[in-house]
């Protein structure tokens, strides 16, 4: 009881972010106290570690790059649809199966695959995610048949893809993104 009062005191999600910070990540509160933000950047985050990501109601914002986090890992926090911005930089296990996890985040916004190994069925998967204005797909497994399938995100302006090759068909994708702005 005692542990319990002393939990309501110091603000919604306190065990939650308790456990993130003996993970050694950080969280991000907005003015209600709750937590919109947690970097688990380099931790030794597990899979299973992610499920208590669900008890986040008002997470929008969740950095998992340089982790050993696999696709069960992003299956354990498919529910959360709220995430505008998910990065996976360097989170080398993830592969086409964990970012199908993530294809229901209509929310998402910024998305960074980066040195992960999700390639051209990935890309399927976050097709019908028309909010994603970023994307970071930079050493991955993407061909120029996965850079067609972008041509779905109307509101992609930025895109990151150093470290693939690209033929003619790919090239000739870029006419289908009007709104691109920045390519990399």
């Amino acid at each position: 009881l005692v542990r319990a009062v002393a939990a309501a005191a110091a603000g919604p999600d306190t065990e939650d972010t308790e456990r993130i910070a003996d993970l050694g990540g950080t969280v991000i509160r907005n003015a209600q106290n709750h937590v919109t933000g947690v970097n688990l950047r380099g931790t030794w985050v597990a899979d299973e570690d992610l499920r208590r990501l669900n008890e986040l109601p008002a997470l929008t914002t969740l950095d998992l790059s340089l982790t050993h986090i696999t696709d069960l890992g992003l299956a354990e926090i498919k529910n959360l649809r709220g995430i505008t911005d998910l990065n996976l930089y360097f989170a080398e296990y993830i592969t086409d199966e964990g970012v199908a996890s993530i294809g229901g985040w209509k929310n998402l916004r910024r998305l960074n695959l980066h040195g992960t190994k999700a390639g051209d069925t990935a890309l399927a998967h976050i097709s019908g995610i028309t909010a994603l204005e970023s994307l970071n797909v930079g050493s991955t497994q993407m061909t120029d048949v996965g850079l067609e399938r972008l041509t779905t995100l109307p509101n992609l302006k930025e895109l990151t893809m150093g470290g693939n090759e690209m033929g003619d068909a790919g090239l000739q994708a870029f006419r289908q993104m009007p709104g691109l702005t920045y390519l990399d």
